[in-house]
């Protein structure tokens, strides 16, 4: 049977351009010296603009490129409206808007709006200015070092105390959530976005796309709080989406908001608020899903993300310029992921791993391949990091993130063709090690390789782009008896897409009901390979170690000539998110029908109870008849048919 042809399905002219995207996320610093003083620029970036088109990337994100004391990479800005000399000038940049537009790429920055640097004018004026001023008010002060501290966390508890340091020129204590040198910007104060807007117009006229708010929950602080995700934060985002919406409607916001699904939903609002959110909480169980050989991790955690407003979407990643974040799992959970993935505590920075992909997966290229599988087909945009399509190392040795910044490594040549300055003179030292090291990992030589990851990285990409339904589609979990494998169905509407991935080191055998496509043909996307047709009896699918596939459910019917009974087992546990404590809100809306359609069938034929055990329950409906409790307990009625 021939494979339909196929069509690359990203828009760039489209206003929700961000659902079919693929970002590619670099620093400007890291990529390319064109001048030879040993710091990557603009002019440098630009030249490199053919990688990552053929990498099949449609957008750039480009890490801080504001002058800064770079004592955070850049998140420490201290100037807003400028580009950093070492980068290049402004006609550097327009230049690299220009040229990446030319080329259907679209531009992605950072709008860091939760704090500046303390080398910032506007610090320097408040810190000056007399109390109660509007000058000193754009900061957020106070007398007491212990306000707000019994109830707000310290993110940064391996190098802070506390959130309050003290400025002995305006002689009071100053708030920052992350480092001292940060201090964070006070929106109550109307000045404050007043000046956060200004900067949002001046670089949406320069052409940029897209604004990442960095830090996103942490902007407004109220007593008797955690000063995170307040409503007050939520005002101000509205405000920004209005006035985007009023001078750029084709342009996105993405929202950093390092929370739990149901935390990070509200940033989505009702379509008024950020296009587009990362999901950090998937990240760290896709690892763990590999690490354990189980899909319990991912398939509780994607039970547990909440539906987002249609013209949303999530965005999701492996690995990015900060640590591994572990911050989202259990304090039992990020103990295993230590143990497993940073065993040399070096390695391990904050609530986090600081490590990339490859060494994260002791460079098996097996379960790298496998892991990005998952990010290209499950929903929302996936978001790569700059060497991690060619498997590049790091060094922890370095301070901070930065052994996961280093340059990147276009060839086995000096400096790994990235500068041609004296080694020392690199903003970092390149990787050097005989694994990772450039002389062995670089781009030059996977390129030439038809068998290299690169290449491998670039039919993946393309498979994805030919199919809107990856980054459209609603997902549809599958629970077969073996819980090595993970299963899903993407669904547009209009196509269907199995997805299959084994977890395990060991191959394994799975039996999936694919009932509903009975006389549809897998087609194995990046091969074109027909398999068997389905049929009414469960459809077994065998799997190499680590292996996956992708399967478009062809409308072509051939009978099939096997089947394998599937045996009787348990499902699944679900987990169900309630807000409010109250079991109403957890059996109604999505978790109400999660129970109604999912849960309950398979749950109550092996109940003793239960007396038509060999019927087929056609629906449940629940009809809740009391609270009791305060709301920890409900009466409910269920109707089987």
């Amino acid at each position: 049977m021939n494979a339909p042809s196929p069509t690359i399905v990203a828009d760039t002219d489209r206003e929700d351009w961000f659902k079919d995207a693929v970002i590619y996320q670099c620093h400007v610093k890291a990529y390319q010296d064109s001048n030879g003083d040993g710091i990557g620029d603009f002019k440098g970036l630009m030249q490199r603009l053919d990688h990552i088109q053929s990498l099949g990337a449609t957008a750039v994100w480009l890490l801080p490129f504001y002058p800064s004391p770079l004592r955070d990479d850049g998140y420490d800005i201290a100037e807003f409206k400028e580009v950093n000399p070492q980068y290049g000038d402004m006609d550097d940049f327009q230049n690299f808007v220009d040229e990446a537009h030319r080329r259907g790429l679209k531009v992605i920055t950072e709008l860091v709006i939760n704090h500046t640097s303390d080398q910032h004018e506007w610090f320097q004026r408040a810190r000056r200015a007399p109390k109660g001023s509007p000058e000193r008010d754009f900061y957020v002060w106070s007398d007491d070092p212990e306000k707000w501290m019994d109830k707000t966390r310290v993110i940064f508890n391996d190098t802070h105390d506390s959130n309050w340091s003290w400025d002995p020129v305006a002689e009071q204590f100053y708030w920052h959530r992350f480092f001292d040198h940060q201090p964070d910007l006070n929106f109550d104060n109307p000045k404050v976005m007043e000046a956060v807007l200004d900067v949002m117009h001046f670089w949406l006229d320069k052409g940029v796309d897209g604004l990442r708010l960095d830090a996103i929950p942490y902007l407004v602080e109220r007593d008797g709080t955690n000063n995170e995700n307040l409503p007050e934060t939520h005002d101000v985002l509205k405000a920004i989406r209005a006035e985007l919406d009023q001078h750029y409607p084709d342009r996105m916001l993405l929202a950093e908001a390092n929370q739990w699904p149901e935390d990070t939903r509200p940033y989505f609002g009702d379509g008024d608020e950020c296009h587009m959110g990362f999901h950090f909480p998937l990240m760290p169980r896709m690892y763990m899903a590999v690490a354990q050989e189980d899909r319990h991790p991912i398939t509780d955690i994607i039970r547990q993300t909440p539906e987002i407003p249609e013209p949303c979407q999530w965005a999701i990643f492996l690995r990015n310029h900060d640590e591994l974040t572990l911050e989202m799992v259990t304090s039992k959970e990020r103990d295993y992921l230590w143990d497993t993935y940073a065993a040399d505590k070096r390695a391990r920075i904050n609530m986090g791993i600081r490590r990339r992909l490859a060494p994260l997966m002791q460079n098996d290229r097996r379960k790298i391949e496998l892991l990005n599988s998952m990010l290209l087909s499950m929903p929302g945009t996936p978001v790569l990091y700059y060497g991690d399509e060619i498997g590049m190392g790091d060094n922890y040795y370095l301070g901070d993130r930065d052994g996961v910044r280093t340059p990147m490594q276009w060839s086995a040549d000096r400096n790994a063709g990235f500068s041609r300055a004296d080694p020392q003179r690199l903003y970092l030292p390149t990787i050097q090690d005989p694994i990772h090291g450039f002389q062995a990992v670089n781009v030059e030589a996977q390129h030439a390789d038809p068998s290299s990851y690169l290449n491998w990285m670039r039919r993946m990409v393309r498979t994805r782009q030919e199919r809107s339904v990856f980054g459209r589609g609603e997902m549809r979990l599958l629970y077969p008896a073996n819980r090595k494998v993970l299963a899903y169905i993407r669904d547009d509407g209009e196509t269907q897409v199995l997805c299959v991935a084994n977890l395990s080191r060991a191959a394994q055998a799975v039996e999936l009901d694919l009932s509903e496509f009975a006389g549809r043909v897998p087609l194995e996307m990046v091969g074109r390979s027909a398999f068997p047709p389905v049929g009414d009896l469960p459809y077994m699918v065998t799997l190499p170690a680590y292996g996956f596939y992708w399967f478009l459910l062809s409308d072509e019917t051939t009978a099939p000539d096997w089947h394998v009974q599937v045996p009787a087992v348990m499902p699944d546990f679900h987990t169900l998110t309630t807000r409010d404590g109250r079991v109403a809100s957890a059996i109604h809306g999505r978790e109400g029908r999660q129970l109604e359609h999912e849960v309950l069938p398979r749950y109550l034929p092996d109940r003793r109870f239960f007396a038509d055990k060999d019927g087929t329950i056609a629906s449940v409906t629940m009809t809740p008849l009391a609270e009791i409790d305060g709301g920890r307990a409900a009466f409910v009625t269920l109707a089987v048919t």
